[in-house]
C-alpha cells in the first residue's frame, strides 16, 4: 500500500465515527474494525489506531489520554464536533453511505418510512436527523461505558438505555456529549428520570426519600438495595459533576 501523509476531511470523519463507537481499549491495530475503516480509506491499520489516539488525547470525557501531538486537521474535526456534533455525527454516517457502507442513516429511515405518518409539523428530514443523531448517542454511550448498566452492572444491551442526565431538551449543546450521559437499563432509567435515584458527588446512587423501607419488596430489591452503592464504571468515561448537580437540583434528592 502506498504511504500517503495528508489526510483527507473524509478520512478524519470517519475515523472521528470510529473513535467515538469504540471503547478506549479496543482502539488497536488488531481490531478488526480498524482493519476494515483502514482498508476502506487506504491506510494502514497502524495509521488508524494512531489517529485514534490522537483523538482521545484530545477527549477531556475520558479517564485516562491517548497519543499526544494531534495534528492540526485531526484537532480541525474534533473542534467541529465540539461545536457542533449532531452534523459531524450526520456527516459520518452520509460519507459512510456513500462509500456503501453500514450507516444509522439506512437503519433511521427503514424506521420511518411510509406508512407511517409523520408527527405533525414535523418534516422528514429533521425527523431523520434526530433519530439519526439520538442513535449516534446511544452508540456512544454504550461504547463509553462498555455496554453495562451503571447501576446495577447488568450487561445485556436489548434491556439498556443511554440516559441523557440533563434532558435532551434542555441542554441542545450537550445532547451528543459522553460527559452528559449514563448507561442504565430501562427501569433505573426511568427512576433516574422521575429523581428516584440521583448520583451525588462521590459517584455514589441516592435513592429519593420518596420510597422508603416500608415499600414492597420488589422496590426494596430493585431500587432502595443500590442506596450508597458505587457506580459500575467499567468505561473510561466519568460523568460530569456539573450535569449530576443539576439532575440532583431538580429533584432535592
Amino acid at each position: 500500500m502506498a504511504m500517503r501523509t495528508s489526510w483527507t476531511r473524509d478520512e478524519l470523519v470517519l475515523a472521528l465515527n470510529l473513535y467515538l463507537r469504540l471503547p478506549f481499549g479496543r482502539m488497536h491495530q488488531a481490531n478488526p474494525e480498524v482493519v476494515a475503516l483502514a482498508a476502506l480509506i487506504g491506510r494502514t491499520p497502524g495509521s488508524v489506531a494512531m489517529r485514534l489516539g490522537n483523538f482521545a488525547a484530545l477527549d477531556p470525557s475520558l479517564d485516562r489520554r491517548g497519543m499526544a501531538n494531534a495534528s492540526a486537521g485531526a484537532r480541525a474535526i474534533w473542534d467541529e464536533w465540539g461545536a457542533n456534533p449532531g452534523a459531524v455525527a450526520e456527516e459520518s454516517e452520509r460519507i459512510l453511505r456513500a462509500r456503501r457502507q453500514p450507516s444509522l442513516l439506512d437503519e433511521v429511515e427503514r424506521e420511518i418510512e411510509e406508512p407511517r405518518v409523520l408527527p405533525e409539523g414535523v418534516e422528514r428530514a429533521a425527523l431523520v436527523s434526530v433519530r439519526v443523531n439520538q442513535a449516534f448517542f446511544r452508540r456512544l454511550i454504550f461504547a463509553r461505558y462498555d455496554a453495562t448498566c451503571v447501576v446495577t452492572g447488568l450487561r445485556v444491551p436489548e434491556l439498556l438505555v443511554a440516559a441523557h442526565i440533563v434532558p435532551w431538551a434542555e441542554a441542545p449543546q450537550h445532547r451528543m456529549d459522553p460527559r452528559n450521559g449514563l448507561c442504565l437499563n430501562g427501569l433505573h432509567d426511568l427512576a433516574f428520570e422521575r429523581g428516584l435515584i440521583v448520583v451525588d458527588d462521590d459517584l455514589r446512587v441516592r435513592v429519593s426519600t420518596r420510597l422508603n423501607e416500608s415499600a414492597p419488596q420488589p422496590v426494596r430489591d430493585l431500587l432502595l438495595r443500590y442506596d450508597g452503592a458505587p457506580l459500575t464504571l467499567t468505561g473510561d468515561t466519568r460523568p460530569n459533576p456539573e450535569f449530576l448537580a443539576r439532575h440532583r437540583a431538580r429533584f432535592a434528592v
